[in-house]
Parts: C-alpha cells; sequence; structure tokens
C-alpha cells in the first residue's frame, strides 16, 4: 500500500483539479452510455409490448418522442463526454510529464559520477522513457477509467432503486463492484509474474543492441550462432510471458462475462415472477435488463489495463522519486551551495582559474576483474601543483585506472592517494570536480551548439572570441566562425579528430586547478597534436596537466615522462 500512496502522491495530487475533471467526464461519458443502451431497451420493450396488444385488437399507447429525445441526448452526451475526457485527459498528463520528467533527470544528474558511468553503459534512456510512461498511464488508464466504472454503476443503481424494487437495485451495485473489482485483483495478484517479465524484456533489448553492434564480429568469433539462439530463447520466454499475460487479462473479463451472464440470468427468474405477479413493467425490466449489459460493457479494458501495475510500481521503484523531497529542475539548476544540485562553494566566480592541485600516491595497489587481476601494484608518484607530466604505456596497463584514482573515481584497494593533502575519493564530488577537469577516452559530445559544447564548464559561460581563439589555435579555424552551428542528431557531424579536439577543448577552458587527458591526441596527426598541446601549454601554465597516452606527444616544454609498466613507474 505504501507504494500506492506514493503513486497517487506523485501522479495525481499535484493534478488533482485535472484528474477530478478526468473522472467525471469519464463518468459521463460511461452514464451517458450506459443510459442510451438503458433507454433503448425500455422504448423496444414497450414497442414490442404495444404492437403485440395492437395486434390481438387491443386498444395501447406508446410515447415515443420523450424515450426518442433522451436517447438521442444520451448520445451527444456520450460522444461530446469522451472528447473531452480525451482533451482534458492529455492535458492532465503533458502537465504530469512537465513536472515528472524534470524532477527524474534532475535526481540523477544529482547521483555521483560512479553511478551515472554505469546507467550511461546501461540502456537507461530507453528504461527511463518505459518507466515514466509507466507511471503516467496510472492516472489516466488505471484510477479514472475504474473510478469511471463504480460512480456510473453507482448511479445506474440508484436510477434501478427509482424505478424498480430494491433488490434489484442492489444487485447493479454488487455486480459493478465485481466488475470493477475483478480486474483491479487480477493485476495485483499478476505482479510477480509482471515484475519478472519486464526485467525479462529489458534483458532482451540489451542483448539484442549488443548484438547488433557486434554483428560483425560474431560473424567470426561465433560462427555457430550461439548469440543468436540464446537470444531466440529469450525472445521466446518473453513471448510465452506476453501470451500468460493476455492469457490472464482474458480469463479476467472471461469471469466477469460469466458472472454477469449468471447474474442475469437470476435476475431474469427475478422479474419473470414480478412480471407474472404484475409488480413492475416489462418496459422497466427491459431497462434494467440492457442497462446491467451496458454496464458490463464500459468495463472492457480494465484488466488489460490493471495487468500493467506492476510494471507501473516497478518505475516507480527504479526511478526512486518520492513525492516531495526531489528536487525540481530549477532548483537542481540554481541551488544553494551544498545543496544536491546547487554549486559548490568553493566553484570559483567568474571563471577565473583556481590555484593548482597536487597528489600524492603511497604504495598503491589497485586489481580489476573478475579474477581480481593486479594494475597497479605499489605505485609510489608525487605530483606537484603546476607539474606538467606525461604517463605512457602499453594498451591495459592501467593508465585510464590510474586516472580514475586521481579523480577520485575509484578508491584504492591498497595505499592512499592524496588531493591536496586530502584522500581524493573523500572530496566532495561537486568539490572535487571543481578543481580537476578530465577529459576522458571516450569522445562525447552534447546534442547542442558548438559554443554550449565548448563553454558548458565555464561558470557564467564564455566570450565568443575566447572560443573562437581557442579554436583556431589547435586548427580548426573553419570552425571558429561557427560557434552557432548544431551539432548532434539533424546538426553537423564532426570527423574524429575535429570531435577530439572540441572534447579536449571543453576539458581545458574549465577554471579548474588540474587537468587530466586520457589519450587527448587519438585521431590527430603530428601537426594537430603539436598545435593542440602548445594551446595546452599556454593556458594551462601554472597549473598542474598529467596526460595519459601510448607514446608522448606533443610539445610539452618542461613536462616530465614516466613510463606505466608491470603496475609501477
Amino acid at each position: 500500500m505504501n507504494d500506492l500512496r506514493r503513486l497517487f502522491a506523485l501522479t495525481c495530487r499535484p493534478q488533482r483539479a485535472w484528474l477530478l475533471a478526468t473522472v467525471l467526464l469519464a463518468t459521463l461519458a460511461a452514464g451517458a452510455a450506459t443510459g442510451l443502451v438503458a433507454t433503448a431497451g425500455w422504448l423496444l420493450t414497450a414497442s414490442a409490448i404495444t404492437g403485440a396488444v395492437l395486434a390481438a385488437g387491443g386498444v395501447a399507447r406508446l410515447e415515443i418522442f420523450g424515450p426518442g429525445a433522451l436517447i438521442r441526448l444520451f448520445a451527444v452526451t456520450r460522444t461530446v463526454a469522451r472528447y473531452a475526457e480525451r482533451l482534458i485527459g492529455h492535458e492532465s498528463i503533458f502537465r504530469l510529464l512537465t513536472r515528472l520528467r524534470p524532477r527524474v533527470f534532475a535526481g540523477l544528474a544529482a547521483q555521483s559520477w560512479p553511478v551515472i558511468g554505469r546507467l550511461r553503459r546501461a540502456l537507461v534512456l530507453n528504461r527511463l522513457i518505459g518507466d515514466v510512461e509507466a507511471l503516467e498511464g496510472f492516472p489516466a488508464g488505471m484510477l479514472s477509467a475504474a473510478l469511471a466504472v463504480l460512480l456510473a454503476g453507482g448511479a445506474f443503481s440508484l436510477v434501478l432503486a427509482w424505478l424498480l424494487p430494491a433488490p434489484i437495485a442492489w444487485a447493479g451495485l454488487v455486480l459493478t463492484l465485481l466488475l470493477a473489482g475483478l480486474p483491479v485483483l487480477a493485476g495485483w495478484r499478476a505482479q510477480p509474474r509482471e515484475y519478472r517479465a519486464a526485467l525479462l524484456r529489458e534483458r532482451l533489448q540489451r542483448d539484442l543492441l549488443e548484438r547488433l553492434a557486434a554483428s560483425r564480429e560474431l560473424v567470426f568469433a561465433d560462427p555457430a550462432d550461439h548469440r543468436r539462439h540464446a537470444l531466440a530463447r529469450l525472445d521466446a520466454r518473453l513471448a510465452a510471458a506476453a501470451i500468460a499475460r493476455a492469457s490472464r487479462a482474458s480469463a479476467a473479463d472471461a469471469t466477469g462475462v460469466l458472472i454477469l451472464h449468471l447474474s442475469l440470468c437470476g435476475l431474469l427468474a427475478v422479474l419473470a415472477g414480478w412480471l407474472a405477479a404484475g409488480a413492475i413493467s416489462p418496459a422497466r425490466a427491459g431497462l434494467a435488463i440492457l442497462g446491467l449489459l451496458a454496464l458490463a460493457g464500459i468495463t472492457a479494458g480494465l484488466a488489460e489495463s490493471w495487468q500493467g501495475y506492476a510494471r507501473t510500481r516497478l518505475g516507480l521503484r527504479r526511478l526512486g522519486i518520492e513525492a516531495v523531497a526531489t528536487p525540481s529542475i530549477a532548483e537542481h539548476r540554481h541551488g544553494a551551495p551544498g545543496v544536491a544540485g546547487g554549486r559548490p562553494v568553493e566553484w570559483p566566480a567568474g571563471g577565473d582559474a583556481v590555484a593548482a592541485a597536487g597528489w600524492r600516491l603511497d604504495a598503491v595497489g589497485l586489481s580489476q576483474g573478475v579474477a581480481d587481476r593486479p594494475v597497479l601494484d605499489g605505485l609510489m608518484l608525487d605530483i606537484a601543483p603546476g607539474e606538467v607530466i606525461t604517463i605512457t604505456g602499453r594498451s591495459g596497463s592501467g593508465k585510464s585506472s590510474l586516472l580514475a584514482l586521481l579523480a577520485g573515481l575509484r578508491r584504492p584497494d591498497e595505499g592512499q592517494v592524496l588531493l591536496d593533502g586530502r584522500a581524493a575519493s573523500d572530496w566532495p564530488e561537486r568539490v572535487r570536480f571543481s578543481r580537476i577537469a578530465v577529459c576522458e577516452q571516450r569522445t562525447t559530445l552534447l546534442a547542442g551548439t558548438l559554443a554550449d559544447n565548448l563553454a558548458l564548464g565555464i561558470p557564467g559561460g564564455a566570450e565568443p572570441g575566447e572560443l573562437q581563439a581557442a579554436l583556431s589555435a589547435v586548427g580548426l579555424d573553419e570552425l571558429a566562425g561557427e560557434l552557432d552551428t548544431w551539432l548532434g542528431p539533424g546538426g553537423r557531424e564532426l570527423s574524429g579528430g575535429e570531435a577530439r579536439r572540441v572534447a579536449v577543448l571543453r576539458a581545458a577552458l574549465c577554471p579548474a586547478g588540474a587537468l587530466l587527458l586520457d589519450e587527448p591526441f587519438r585521431g590527430l596527426d603530428d601537426t594537430a597534436s603539436d598545435a593542440l598541446s602548445r594551446w595546452l601549454a599556454a593556458r594551462w601554465r601554472g597549473r598542474t596537466v598529467v596526460v595519459f597516452d601510448h607514446v608522448a606527444r606533443g610539445s610539452w616544454p618542461d613536462r616530465r615522462v614516466l613510463t606505466l609498466a608491470e603496475g609501477r613507474l
């Protein structure tokens, strides 16, 4: 029940006015649909009785204008109410999304670097979209639909109480509760299976994308198609889960239909006795029978929608959203210092660089992999503030792992890594990254303008002249005049060398006290490497620079070159 309360607080309470309007309109549409069929049942039964009386030579009078007008009123009301319900429902969903999605991403942005790094390697975007969609379907697809059935059924039961003896009204109310409650109960009981199906669906998606990405390599590495057969087995399990879900929904619908038909059979027997005794008129009996059939019809789809309740709860738990504690996107962007999402106290003002940082590594040991392969073993290193160091080594020698230790992204298994006299991983993350700028091995550009990418780490932004000068200095004169050019989907595609230099410039323009570069010259020829290193040396004069590469490249005056091998320098 805690998850249900959280769901209601998160998705319904902020939009209660819109949700109430949606429920009322859905109730009006359901009531109009029930009234339309019930009135038609009254008119058809009355017409049949009148015809039989006239055929027998009797005299009868039939009022058709009132019921006909009522039928038209119900038909128009149903159409208008359904259209208005769609409009209001979609508006409430859009309002929910404007509130929900920024809070989700603000909460993710406040996570630590290792957590974000793990999420980035997963299919987090697809998972986020699916989880948010599951949450947004709760108020409109589940809650309002069930409430509309209950309210419409209650209103129709009141009509039955007015026109027929009280037991008929009570029977209609009980039948309404059963027809609305069975789908909810079925969805509630299906939660464990739906959890497993949701996780299985994600696993299939992840493995399929990985296989597509490595399709060429698998032609040679997996000639027997073991991976493809494994995917086929996974897909078969997911298909079986989908069939089971459809079967459960169909079973809930079939149970409702069975209860309805048994109830109608009993109701017909009771009504027949009252008709024989003259307690009720045949037209009112027809109204009751067809009205209850129409009420059963508006419950169609409830079972299928409530089968997704487990996915909604799973989305709520994985997103980890609290109804009141999660900061808004504005709070995340402009929050107070020291608060998650706010600018740290030590952040430099006006883009001025902070003091140079220094490190001391004392007998550092680090292992990784399933077999705990030693990567660093008793490593000793002192990096003085303002020093420039290039650390070389072959692939797999531990250069990137050493960068992660210096940046505080990992803790050593042995020894200690001190940043300005304090364990690097003990610094608050936002304070640490205000002192350290990092350019990883992987080149990542954001969807935005070239200027947006370059000035990402500069508080308050940068002057266009500064960005243009930096681009020209590293041999990107063509891009210097295109700061407003859009990069990313639908925009300009940069070459590998251009994208790499933009990524390095983005890190180097940050007003930090130390710069860590992992293979900054990847994809660059000697001329471009020399131009980039000369600009870095001038830009970062007096501050600490540590470059990790296979060989010492570029023109760096007064730099120290170390080689990492066998876990030591």
